[in-house]
């Protein structure tokens, strides 16, 4: 992390994202997007690695708390405090075949 911003790195994806610091994670990823409230589910993802705090709750119908524990998270719930290196979901997968990242 520098003092603009961090490093997104997609575990399986080859690619790298830069995000803005204090930014909620989906403002700098360009996966499906829904509520941006922690209702829907859609930006479910899985921070496998870095440093990160929650800003709002997250729909229990939708994360676990053993979920969350582990790091899946609604990424328009979450802001980084680090690079992270995160795990799209099969949900992120199957429904952006076409690719991510344009």
């Amino acid at each position: 992390m520098d003092a603009a911003g961090y490093y997104i790195y997609v575990e399986d994806q080859d690619y790298v994202l830069k995000g803005r610091k204090g930014n909620v994670l989906l403002t700098d990823l360009n996966i499906l997007k829904g509520c941006f409230g922690g209702g829907c589910g859609i930006c479910k993802i899985d921070i496998v690695k870095g440093e990160y705090h929650i800003i709002k709750k997250m729909s229990r119908a939708h994360i676990q708390p053993e979920e969350e524990r582990a790091g899946i998270v609604l990424s328009c719930c979450v802001v980084a405090d680090s690079d992270l290196t995160i795990r799209l979901t099969a949900k992120q997968m199957e429904k952006r075949s076409d690719g991510i990242w344009d």
